[in-house]
């Protein structure tokens, strides 16, 4: 129990690391979180969770708008309003 205590506590921090490597390698790295249900199979009582969504994807390739959708990168290119965007 007390190395799978250490282990989790040092996660975060391996994490950071592979992202920044990701990143130093010109990569993009994204992750939303999604609260779930689930609903069925052994227990007759629904039990929630949590579904993690992570996406790596080439900076030189990406457009990142704002809420509005306002392009915010690249910042040297003229922005957009997100429509000619790719939907994947």
């Amino acid at each position: 129990m007390e190395e799978s205590y250490r282990v989790g506590r040092d996660a975060p921090k391996h994490l950071q690391e592979h992202v920044e490597a990701l990143a130093k390698a010109g990569l993009l790295i994204g992750a939303r979180r999604s609260h779930c249900l689930l609903t069925g199979g052994i227990a007759a009582a629904p039990s929630p969770w949590l579904a993690v969504d992570i996406e790596i994807r080439p900076l030189s390739i990406t457009k990142v708008t704002d809420d509005a959708g306002v392009q915010i990168w690249p910042p040297n290119e003229a922005p957009t309003t997100g429509s000619d965007l790719p939907d994947n």
